[in-house]
């Protein structure tokens, strides 16, 4: 009894601080994100259906290993995906930008990673090493969609317009497009204003 009473008394004096570490897992959601630019039509493989399909069952093996996840679907805009069979591949541009700035503003912290399905095609946004630094932890898988052959490059070879116009009426402006690639294919040429705005849309 008195050692005890003198081991506590010394214990007091030292005054220790004990510490306990240990190691806590915490299962983070990740981020998937599927093109639904209208460009991704008019890739020879993998068609429309085959496209969904190949994601849905990407989505079932995420499941079956009970991964959490959420999906969004991004063109123009960026939205929630609930279904992959309910989307429409009709967006008029690929803003890749709208998914990074997602990541910077809101979940940067809270996210295992991110996965991307994009074929690339009609870009819009400034670069990404705008909205995500390369100091950023997360890690992000881009998964390239469509023929491995570059689809045509169209470009504006001239512009036509007369010298004077009156404010308040048409002015007729010709513009001739060409383009390189298979001929006999329809291309989706867009339109944009020094704002990066997409102002017009329209397949030739």
């Amino acid at each position: 009894f008195r050692t005890s009473i003198i081991i506590l008394l010394v214990l007091l004096i030292l005054d220790p601080v004990i510490e306990k570490k240990g190691i806590v897992k915490k299962s983070l959601p990740w981020h998937i994100y599927v093109d639904k630019s209208l460009s991704i039509k008019y890739h020879k493989q993998p068609s429309s259906a085959a496209y969904k399909k190949g994601i849905e069952n990407f989505f079932s093996k995420l499941q079956d290993k009970k991964i959490k996840f959420k999906t969004f679907s991004f063109g123009s805009v960026l939205d929630s995906l609930e279904n992959i069979s309910d989307l429409d591949l009709n967006a008029n541009s690929t803003n890749l930008g709208l998914i990074f700035d997602e990541i910077s503003s809101d979940y940067k912290k809270n996210l295992g990673g991110v996965i991307i399905f994009t074929d690339g095609q009609i870009n819009q946004g400034p670069p990404m090493q705008e909205f995500y630094s390369l100091g950023d932890k997360i890690p992000i898988y881009v998964i390239g969609i469509g023929d491995t052959t570059p689809m045509r490059d169209v470009f504006i070879r001239s512009v036509d317009s007369p010298p004077l116009s009156v404010k308040g009426k048409n002015v007729n402006i010709d513009v001739v497009i060409s383009s390189i690639g298979n001929i006999n294919e329809r291309v989706n040429v867009n339109l944009f204003d020094e704002k990066n705005k997409l102002i017009g849309s329209k397949l030739i």
